[in-house]
């Protein structure tokens, strides 16, 4: 679902103004004063929009997500919400429904009206999280670790127990010099078993882009991964996406740092420690694979290039098991 032009997501409906009349009218919010379209992110066509009531936040849903899968999101911020996770609030239209669909321009349309947070993403503050920034999102990840969602299972690429279907499908287009490191890593992933690992339902994609950073709260959004996996691979995406730098002491603190915030909230055990840094390192190679990939077939951009240089990065560290220890 990677798309460097974000109109494709919605199959290149391009009269936004009329299309947020008819979200605005179906969901009774008055009508659209201004509106900015939200390009971080991959998958959906985002629009922040004020109305003469107030802010909210439009998410046309991605035209390759099937109609279970959009309710099966819809359906993930519900729980999510009303076990006190940080998310925003959805909003039902005129007729009592979650989700809104109509045809645009011959498109049809998917769409969720959620609650805007007056906050920024933190993708966009171009920095690192700082300690307490990391223990406010390590107890989000803990929270989330104890819901039983109960949803069906929903492939992602990105997802780390997808690496080796999407290393036989992507791994021959990439450049030879992104090949060399993400093959590397991957010889070593596919060595270890993950199958004795504790399991709960993952956020899986815990990054900056995924959050949203108010003055007293951080907000989690983008539940498109969630999958009940190892629990592991929500530990690695985090350290990931908002733990590592391109310092190796600073790294090793603030990794450790995050994983003792969550350690005292859901024990992590011995074998997640022991297989930390492997599947670490394959989180970086898959991310370098999945942006390589997408830089040959497409016209490369900003957020792609950034997480193609963040798994080498990641990589170059070279952490070690001796590293990784609980405060």
């Amino acid at each position: 679902m990677e798309y460097r032009e974000i109109k494709e997501r919605i199959n290149g409906a391009d009269n936004i103004s009329e299309i947020l009349k008819k979200i605005c009218d179906m969901y009774k919010i008055g009508e659209c004063l201004k509106y900015k379209i939200v390009e971080v992110g991959y998958e959906d066509f985002n629009i922040a929009i004020q109305t003469i009531q107030g802010k909210y936040f439009v998410k046309i849903l991605n035209k390759d997500r099937t109609d279970q899968e959009c309710k099966r999101l819809a359906n993930i911020y519900y729980c999510a919400r009303n076990n006190g996770i940080n998310v925003p609030r959805l909003y039902k239209n005129s007729k009592g429904n979650i989700i809104s669909v109509f045809t645009m321009q011959g498109t049809k349309l998917r769409v969720l009206l959620m609650e805007y947070i007056e906050g920024i993403n933190m993708y966009e503050l171009r920095r690192n999280l700082t300690l307490q920034e990391i223990k406010e999102v390590a107890h989000q990840a803990a929270k989330i670790n104890k819901i039983d969602f109960r949803v069906e299972p929903y492939y992602d690429e990105w997802t780390l127990t997808n690496f080796k279907e999407e290393y036989q499908k992507k791994f021959d287009l990439i450049c030879e010099e992104d090949k060399q490191i993400v093959n590397k890593a991957y010889k070593e992933f596919i060595k270890i078993d993950v199958k004795n690992l504790p399991k709960a339902y993952i956020h899986g994609d815990i990054m900056n882009a995924n959050l949203i950073k108010t003055t007293d709260k951080i907000y989690v959004i983008d539940f498109s991964a969630l999958n009940y996996l190892p629990r592991i691979i929500e530990l690695v995406v985090i350290a990931y996406g908002i733990c590592i730098d391109d310092n190796h002491e600073e790294s090793i603190k603030r990794l450790n740092y995050f994983l003792s915030v969550y350690n005292h909230q859901n024990t992590i055990t011995k074998l997640e420690l022991d297989m930390f840094c492997v599947i670490l390192n394959a989180m970086g190679a898959m991310s370098i694979m999945q942006s390589s990939y997408i830089k040959a077939i497409h016209e490369n951009f900003e957020e792609n290039q950034y997480w193609l240089d963040r798994g080498k990065e990641v990589i170059n560290l070279n952490l070690r098991r001796e590293d990784i220890q609980l405060i």
